[in-house]
């Protein structure tokens, strides 16, 4: 039920996962019921860390697969891009790092990525915060980029802005 329109912007795709997601979770309720009496194997399942997991890793495909409707929502689409993602290895120099998705952009600019996957618009923390910024530093350093570095949040449900977000999450889709 995922939108393959190349038109669509930042609010649509938001409208048709957060349809998708419900619907999900509404199919996935029907067969908690049908094949448990006690609330929902489903149910339970669906609080699992292993769930979660899943459901973070499902989010970042669905993202990856729509590259060219997130640029359009960036407002970036007749802009030339080469995506990539970003890991680097722990070692005794430097921490490592992994950045879900990079937009090496033709107008010196890399759009670095943090993909969320939450039932609720994500708030992010002092921690989150912290993360972004050694990301980046580890990014910089391993790559040596000397374009202008933007982070970007991608969520289901958007991000509510706070103090920990101004001034370091550039694009909130």
């Amino acid at each position: 039920v995922i939108s393959t329109e190349t038109n669509c912007g930042g609010e649509h795709a938001r409208l048709v996962l957060a349809v998708w997601v419900v619907r999900v979770q509404a199919i996935v309720a029907q067969l908690g019921e049908r094949h448990d009496g006690e609330g929902g194997v489903w149910q339970q399942l669906s609080q699992s860390q292993a769930y979660k997991a899943w459901s973070g890793y499902a989010f970042e495909n669905i993202c990856l697969t729509h590259l060219a409707q997130i640029k359009k929502a960036m407002g970036i689409s007749g802009v030339f891009t080469q995506a990539s993602a970003f890991y680097k290895k722990n070692t005794p120099e430097m921490s490592g790092a992994q950045i879900d998705l990079v937009l090496d952009r033709k107008d010196h600019i890399v759009n670095l990525f943090e993909m969320k996957f939450y039932n609720e618009p994500y708030t992010p923390n002092k921690a989150f915060a912290d993360s972004l910024r050694a990301k980046r530093s580890v990014f910089k350093a391993s790559t040596g980029v000397r374009k202008q570095l933007s982070w970007v949040l991608l969520t289901a449900y958007g991000m509510q802005p706070n103090q920990h977000s101004l001034g370091l999450v550039d694009i909130n889709l």
